[in-house]
Parts: structure tokens; C-alpha cells; sequence
């Protein structure tokens, strides 16, 4: 590799990761939004492998996990307060959190929700409509879609309806007349089913460009999620807001890591990484190589040690492929 290459690489990442710490480390006036998926008894949540261990929390630790947010201070908040803070249009605390949960599945309404009710918080669904479209391929078959009658009593208690697209199919992937459908007709649906407007969209496995976020804002929604790490700041737009995913294996420790700033900091960092390839590839061949990555390596903890310590190894190979090619000159 020619050193000119080398060098650019790492004035990239050196780039890339002051801006991370920048929009990690600056200013106050940010809140957060967490991103879940379904839950499990604890006991079924130890039988689980691959990915259902990293989308899927033991319905004992979130209430864990709920009850640290409440201890804390944090005002739970509904996605219309989250876009008119991102559009400037309201202030809310630091300590402001939107809890989310993607595809609407049915352990959202039989064990989520009762746990938000035992604590005074509310929720967020982004549902998928079509209740046969395959989410993750080792789904437990058990965990099926809410029925409408679910939703519509899911809304009564408190949890609000966003959409997450018709069949959960990568957008970007898609002409725009598909993306315009997947993106109307889930939100016609669920305006049917709950009586409410449906304003929010949380990107379907975080595979969206710059046309998904234009027919958004066509169909009428105001707010978008993706899967992107880092917190909601008054920005102009909420249209590409980002959510912290708390993945199953974490305890009450790495949860609090999650939702601080070198948490949340790692969490971008690494974010960016895994993506890179998504993103020069596109999904038709990104998505199943990383599925198998996923089933192989079921995304444990990262420590700022171990960050650290790839961090270093990584610059020590950049630096010794350096020295190397002008020895070779």
C-alpha cells in the first residue's frame, strides 16, 4: 500500500473520531432515545443464540434498567416532545429519555408494558404491519407481531405507534415507489388501527439514504430514527434522529456505560466501523455476510480497555505498514 494511502487512512480516523468526541463531549443540551427490540423471561433468555441474544432483553433486566432510569431522574418522553426538541421548538432536560421498541412484537404489550405502567413511564412501537414478514431468521416463532386489538389497548395505556415500514425490507435497497409504499401504506394502516396520526418512522435495519429521508418528509412524517448511536440535539430537523441500542447481555453496569458519553462515544465509534462495509457494499451482500459475523461473535461488552487496547494495535499496524513500505522504497 503506498504510504500517501496510509497516511490519508489515518488522518480519516483521527478526523472521524474528534468528531465523535466533539458531539460526545460538547454541549449539554442533548437527551436520548433507547432502542429495544422484545423481550423474555430470564430463564428463556438464557436459551437463546447469535443475534436473538444481542435484540432480545431478559424482561427482569429492563425493569432494572427502568428503575435505574427512574432513580436517576430521567423524564420519560413521547417521540412528538423528542421532534419539537430536535426542531428547536421545545426544551427539555438533559435526563429526557424515549424508550423504543422495533417491530412491535408481542412481548412489547404482555411484558413491556406492564412494567412501564409499574413505573410511571410510556413507550414507543414502531410497528411493521405485515405480520409475515421475517424480522431475524432465528426468530423465536413465539414471538409474533401485536394483534390490533393489542395495539389499540397498547395506546389506551399509554405506549404511542410509530411505523417501521410495511415488511421490514432494507429501504435503501429499493426504488422510490417501493420505499413510498413501504413508507404510506404502514403509516395508513396504523392510523386506521389506533385513530391517532402516526408521525414517527424508525428506519427498518438501519439501511436508509438520502431518498428515504426526502419521501419521508413527502408522506407526512416528522420525525425519523435510525439505528445510529448518540443523542438528540436541537438540530432543525428531526429527520434522522439517533437511538442507543441496549443490547440483552448487558447488566445494570454496562447499561449505565451505555447512556454515558465514552459509552456513547465507543458505541459511535463502533458503529461507524461495522457500517463501513454496509455502506460500500449495500445490503443484498452486506446483510448476509453480516449475519454470519453476528452468529459467530454475539456482540459482547466493550470496555474502554479493550477499545483502548484494539485502538492501539490498530495504529501500531498503521505505523509498522508505514515504516515497512519506505524501507521497501
Amino acid at each position: 500500500m503506498h504510504p500517501a494511502l496510509l497516511i490519508s487512512i489515518v488522518l480519516l480516523a483521527a478526523l472521524a473520531s474528534a468528531l465523535l468526541l466533539s458531539r460526545c463531549f460538547g454541549a449539554r443540551n442533548r437527551v436520548c432515545c433507547l432502542m429495544y427490540h422484545r423481550l423474555l423471561p430470564a430463564a428463556l433468555y438464557e436459551k437463546l443464540q447469535g443475534t436473538e441474544r444481542l435484540f432480545t432483553v431478559p424482561a427482569e433486566e429492563f425493569e432494572t434498567q427502568v428503575c435505574e432510569l427512574v432513580r436517576q431522574g430521567y423524564r420519560f418522553v413521547t417521540p412528538e416532545q423528542i421532534i419539537d426538541f430536535a426542531e428547536g421548538r421545545e426544551t427539555l432536560p438533559d435526563k429526557s429519555v424515549l424508550i423504543t421498541f422495533d417491530d412491535g412484537c408481542v412481548s412489547v404489550y404482555q411484558l413491556a408494558l406492564p412494567i412501564l405502567e409499574r413505573h410511571g413511564a410510556c413507550g414507543t412501537i414502531f410497528m411493521t404491519t405485515d405480520s409475515h414478514s421475517a424480522i431475524f431468521p432465528e426468530s423465536d416463532t413465539t414471538q409474533r407481531r401485536m394483534t390490533e386489538e393489542e395495539m389499540r389497548d397498547a395506546v389506551s395505556r399509554g405506549l404511542s405507534v410509530g411505523s417501521h415500514s410495511v415488511s421490514h425490507r432494507p429501504l435503501r435497497g429499493l426504488a422510490d415507489e417501493e420505499i413510498r409504499h413501504e413508507l404510506a401504506e404502514s403509516k395508513r394502516v396504523l392510523e386506521t388501527i389506533t385513530g391517532r396520526e402516526v408521525c414517527a418512522f424508525a428506519v427498518p435495519g438501519n439501511w436508509y439514504d438520502a431518498r428515504v429521508l426526502r419521501i419521508a418528509r413527502e408522506v407526512g412524517y416528522r420525525g425519523l430514527w435510525w439505528s445510529n448511536p448518540g443523542w438528540v440535539r436541537p438540530a432543525g430537523t428531526a429527520l434522522g434522529l439517533p437511538r442507543i441500542h441496549i443490547e440483552g447481555h448487558y447488566n445494570l453496569r454496562q447499561f449505565r456505560h451505555a447512556l454515558s458519553r465514552i459509552g456513547v462515544f465507543q458505541r459511535a465509534l463502533l458503529s461507524w466501523i461495522k457500517w463501513l462495509p454496509g455502506r460500500i457494499l449495500g445490503p443484498r451482500f452486506w446483510s448476509p455476510i453480516r449475519r454470519v459475523i453476528l452468529s459467530v461473535v454475539p456482540g459482547g461488552y466493550i470496555s474502554l480497555g479493550r477499545l483502548t487496547v484494539a485502538g492501539l494495535l490498530l495504529v501500531g499496524l498503521i505505523v509498522f505498514l508505514i515504516i515497512l513500505a519506505f524501507a521497501q522504497r
